[in-house]
């Protein structure tokens, strides 16, 4: 029976030392590496989405307003058969024959002057041209000059006007001036150069003025 015990010992210890040989002979690194985990894949984060450039607002760019032109009222306007130009508070009214008449404000844009041409519409007219001009003046009274001659007072209008005739200057042609009273604000010049007013289609323009006052 010890015997038996005896081989029995003998075969653990046995077994025991070959156990820890083998486990000092083991080559290196043959121990079991736990496999290394993948990292774990992340989520690529979006791109951020670009903002608008803000378009940059148009500059205000504002017109410079216009120059205030002369008011040519009624400038050009007028033809043959009856017409009407107004200065204040007068409202002048004539008719001109159908043919070689046209009439206009002073070109220069001055309101208180108003010419009848013996002429068709012109797009420049000249100083000598055969006319009839009419000043209005308001407040005042325009004289005869010293260097004129009188001539017969005419009616022009029911207005009963004085006469006189201007010799030709380095300014002016020879005409012949009247002049009278509208009422007592306004008065009124007429200037007929190269016309015939006595006769004929100068009578009848002469003959179709009227002045009323409002």
């Amino acid at each position: 029976m010890k015997k038996t015990m005896t081989i029995i010992l003998v075969l653990l210890l046995g077994v025991s030392m070959l156990a820890g040989c083998g486990g000092k002979n083991a080559a290196p690194g043959a121990e079991s590496e736990q496999p290394a985990e993948a990292p774990a894949q992340t989520e690529a984060l979006p791109e951020p989405t670009p903002e608008p450039t803000p378009e940059p607002e148009p500059e205000d760019v504002t017109e410079p307003e216009p120059e205030p032109v002369a008011d040519l009222t009624n400038a050009f306007a007028f033809g043959s058969g009856p017409n009407t130009f107004v200065f204040e508070d007068v409202t002048f009214s004539f008719t001109l024959p159908d043919g070689d008449w046209s009439a206009r404000q002073r070109k220069d844009g001055e309101p208180d002057y108003f010419l009848i041409y013996n002429l068709p519409p012109q797009d420049e007219y000249k100083d000598k041209d055969p006319r009839i001009l009419i000043h209005f003046s308001n407040g005042y009274v325009v004289e005869h000059g010293s260097h004129e001659d009188r001539i017969d007072n005419k009616t022009i209008a029911g207005i009963d006007m004085t006469g006189a005739t201007v010799g030709s200057s380095l300014f002016v042609e020879e005409h012949d001036s009247y002049i009278g009273i509208i009422d007592d604000v306004y008065s009124i010049y007429i200037a007929i150069q190269h016309i015939d007013y006595e006769s004929g289609e100068g009578k009848a323009v002469l003959d179709s003025f009227q002045f009323k006052v409002k």
